[in-house]
């Protein structure tokens, strides 16, 4: 009997140290500094402008941010960088993000008699100018237009443990865009995001073959392209009447990441990280990516927000992981361990009725 409990005991330990281990992040977010950056580049602009673009329609960042219950539009004709600072505490990682904008147009949309709430620093401000708005609908309203040398907006938000979702006072936004996790990697059909925007992963595609080009580093394979199913859209800023800031019928979101480490490479757009931010709308471009592809030629190089620095003070685990399958060695053992509990529960309650029935 003693020799069964035994068993039973061994069983249960390597399923909670095999569950633990399955549901951890990658150890590297346990501490870790990530910065990326959509950066500015002079030649890439006067090529759109040859090409017949006006240098206003040319961006590195395109935002819908939320402040204040009012919604801005801003636009950054200089770099952009985001900077998101990872502590594990518990069954959370705490973020700390910060979005750095150069040369910003910051506008809002607003009824007369309201002026638009601020949050940036003024000593950045070049130029502010209002607009009347031309459309009888909205007689009254005004374009508030401010030019920043500079903008930077912050935030704080969690990402649970078991699952990657960000989460921020109790809404849940959906899975981190930061990383796609190894040992419990995004698959065809997986949830992805829950709020504002409810959306599942449609496309997922492992490189083994090609490496990608960032402004001075380059990533090795593997990679992996993951995007979402196509889902619609319609920010409406809710002040005395309705206006539609910006609406899609069809939108997706696309990451490409580091399939070892399983850190984000580089992304497009929107996500629940800048959800939780109150940013409900991001696109973003880096020219020098661009600018390499458009007239270089060269479509090796990731494009949209892409990663500049990567610093982790976590120790590594003694042997890396091989991202091959969505199934890995952790899962494998993980169902073992069920298993093999299972049948020693089993074998036990076996022993017991017959123990029983000889008595």
């Amino acid at each position: 009997m003693k020799k069964a409990n035994l068993s039973l005991a061994v069983a249960v330990v390597l399923l909670l140290v095999t569950a633990q281990h399955a549901a951890a992040v990658p150890y590297w977010a346990e501490n870790a500094s990530i910065t990326y950056a959509a950066k500015y580049y002079a030649p890439y602009v006067e090529h759109r402008v040859s090409q017949g673009s006006r240098p206003e329609w040319i961006r590195t960042a395109l935002l819908v941010y939320n402040y204040s219950g009012v919604l801005y539009i801003i636009k950054a004709y200089g770099s952009t960088t985001a900077r998101f600072s990872l502590e594990r505490d518990g069954q959370f990682v705490e973020v700390r993000a910060e979005i750095i904008l150069e040369n910003v147009n910051v506008s809002a949309f607003l009824p007369p008699g309201v002026s638009p709430p601020r949050f940036w620093d003024e000593s950045q401000v070049l130029s502010s100018k209002t607009v009347e708005s031309h459309d009888p609908e909205f007689n009254g309203w005004k374009w508030h237009v401010f030019h920043l040398k500079e903008l930077t907006i912050t935030g704080n938000y969690l990402i649970r443990v078991n699952d990657s979702m960000v989460v921020k006072e109790g809404t849940v936004y959906g899975h981190t865009m930061l990383w796609d996790d190894p040992m419990k990697p995004l698959v065809n059909g997986s949830p992805f995001s829950v709020y504002p925007f409810s959306t599942k992963i449609e496309s997922v595609q492992i490189d083994n073959d090609n490496s990608f080009k960032a402004w001075n580093t380059t990533h090795r394979p593997p990679t992996k392209l993951v995007a979402t199913a196509p889902y619609s859209y319609n920010l409406t800023q809710h002040l005395e009447k309705d206006f539609t800031i910006m609406s899609s019928t069809y939108s997706t979101t696309a990451f490409r990441f580091d399939a070892s480490r399983g850190v984000l490479l580089s992304t497009l757009g929107e996500a629940p990280d800048f959800w939780a931010l109150g940013i409900l709308s991001a696109n973003f471009a880096d020219e020098y990516s661009a600018y390499q592809i458009e007239v270089k030629g060269d479509d090796s190089y990731l494009t949209g927000l892409v990663l500049e620095e990567f610093k982790t003070g976590a120790e590594p685990p003694e042997k890396p992981v091989q991202y091959k399958r969505p199934e890995t060695e952790f899962r494998l053992v993980f169902y073992s361990s069920i298993t093999l509990l299972l049948g020693v529960l089993a074998w036990n309650v076996r022993r017991l009725l017959g123990m029983k029935e000889r008595k």
